[in-house]
């Protein structure tokens, strides 16, 4: 348990890092939506990312790895979404409600950067 908030607010730091440096992603500079959006992504990775990644493991061997950026953008999406339906602002290139290539863009863009910063502040506090 501690170890999943541990990483809930190492995802939070991400979030709110990338959301400053890259205006696609944006959540309101509210407290609240990134504890809400930071929590939500915490729980899709724990139980959602692990069932893609088994069944995408052929296209994953076959793009060496880098279809991994798919489904992690694919999984801020549905962090988007969730986040939409419950009420909170969370916005990943205009999606929601537009749903185009700049929001597919931003969402690949956002997860590599959250998925950086993550791992560099992972490294600095221990889990």
């Amino acid at each position: 348990m501690i170890g999943f908030i541990i990483r809930t607010i190492v995802i939070a730091i991400g979030v709110a890092i990338v959301a400053y440096i890259y205006p696609q992603i944006t959540y309101g500079d509210d407290p609240t939506t990134l504890a809400v959006v930071a929590v939500t992504l915490g729980l899709l990775n724990a139980f959602v990312k692990p069932l893609l990644r088994i069944f995408a493991f052929p296209l994953n061997l076959m793009t060496m790895g880098l279809f991994g950026i798919v489904i992690n953008a694919a999984l801020l999406l549905a962090v988007a979404f969730i986040a939409d339906l419950v009420g909170f602002n969370f916005v990943v290139g205009g999606f929601p409600p537009d749903f185009s290539l700049d929001s597919i863009v931003a969402a690949a863009v956002g997860a590599i950067g959250i998925s950086i910063v993550a791992t560099a502040v992972g490294m600095v506090v221990p889990d």
